[in-house]
């Protein structure tokens, strides 16, 4: 059972080959190396971004995708990770269990939350992001 609220990070990944691409993708999210995720998704990837935050919504193919990720790293400095502690996937569908955490500012966060990805001919396809807590990831983002 995974505790929420663990403050240390066990990771477990199963064994199917889009599991593995799933924890090079978290690695190289981490890592700024967001150019080797060319080649592996659909011309129409769409990434769910939710909440309230200038940042939500749904982002098309992964041009926006990147802008995204830059954005995000531009707002924290660099101080943000999505760093996964489970990681199960099959041919179609892969979901992590995540940890999130950043700062930016004064703003703090570390919140616990769930990806799913939708994977088709052994690319990404579609990919939801949710969290714990919404309310905390929104204010987290906000221009305020």
């Amino acid at each position: 059972m995974i505790d929420p609220l663990a403050t240390t990070l066990e990771v477990s990944v199963s064994t199917h080959p889009n599991a593995a691409f799933m924890r090079a993708t978290y690695d190289a999210y981490t890592t700024g190396d967001l150019a080797s995720l060319s080649g592996h998704a659909h011309d129409d990837f769409a990434f769910h971004f939710p909440g309230r935050s200038s940042l939500a919504g749904v982002y098309h193919g992964l041009p926006e995708v990147i802008q995204l990720f830059t954005r995000q790293f531009e707002l924290t400095g660099g101080d943000f990770q999505v760093i996964p502690q489970k990681i199960l996937a099959d041919d179609e569908t892969g979901i992590a269990l995540i940890r999130v955490r950043g700062t930016r500012g004064t703003r703090r966060l570390d919140a616990p939350g769930v990806n799913v990805v939708r994977f088709q001919d052994g690319k990404l396809a579609e990919y939801w992001s949710y969290t714990y807590d919404q309310y905390a990831v929104d204010k987290f983002w906000s221009e305020h």
